[in-house]
């Protein structure tokens, strides 16, 4: 008898736990992270060419947008975005990390050579 009610009380809490897990899994996913981007896109281009000339905007020395090497996503906020350029100075290429906020306006928030 006691084996029984054991047995059936195993059945009822497994899918439970097994509920619980799965939402533990969902509320990490949640929590935020970085996801590669299709770095061949015109639209990821385009924002590479936006950050350059943000930092050029802002900045000196003035850099020659060459392209964009690897970029990153930040889900579930899929309007913030990192982004490794390639750009020019006194024809020495080298790369920056850009993040921009792809928001209307879109906006330069950080760019930084990377060593």
């Amino acid at each position: 008898m006691r084996t029984r009610q054991t047995t059936l009380l195993l059945l009822v809490l497994l899918p439970l736990l097994a509920a619980v897990a799965a939402a533990g899994g969902v509320r990490r996913s949640l929590a935020g992270e970085w996801r590669a981007i299709d770095v061949g896109s015109a639209h990821t281009r385009e924002l590479g060419a936006f950050a350059v000339g943000e930092h050029n905007r802002e900045a000196k020395p003035l850099l020659i947008y060459k392209g964009v090497v690897s970029g990153e996503v930040y889900l579930p906020d899929p309007t913030r975005l990192r982004l490794v350029v390639q750009a020019a100075f006194n024809g020495y290429i080298r790369k920056y990390e850009a993040e921009v906020w792809e928001q209307i306006p879109w906006r330069l928030v950080s760019f930084k050579p990377i060593p």
